[in-house]
């Protein structure tokens, strides 16, 4: 197999991966807080969510929202939408995070 298709196939797997988990994040905010404990949030945001205060869902937002954007990123690299600004250092930091 071609190192190419390996690495586009790579990164368009990791894209799905991101959005789905932004989307299980988001998922958090409508079942309330067994989800959060069932993905093994920090007890504050657990507590957060039982308590009903904004902690909870403005921390959800976030995080879902750097899933997509590192999912939007590997789309990018993936030559699959536009090119996106600081895609070279953008990929090696989310490479060494989620390494």
């Amino acid at each position: 197999m071609n190192n190419k298709y390996l690495a586009l196939g790579m990164l368009i797997t990791f894209a799905l991966i991101a959005v789905f988990t932004a989307i299980a994040h988001m998922s958090c905010i409508y079942l309330g807080p067994s989800c959060y404990q069932a993905q093994m949030a920090p007890p504050d945001l657990i507590e957060s969510a039982q308590n009903g205060t904004l902690l909870a869902p403005i921390a959800t937002v976030i995080v879902s929202a750097l899933f997509l954007i590192c999912g939007l990123f590997a789309l990018s690299a993936a030559q699959i939408i536009t090119r996106l600004p600081f895609l070279t250092a953008a990929s090696y930091s989310i490479s060494a995070l989620f390494n």
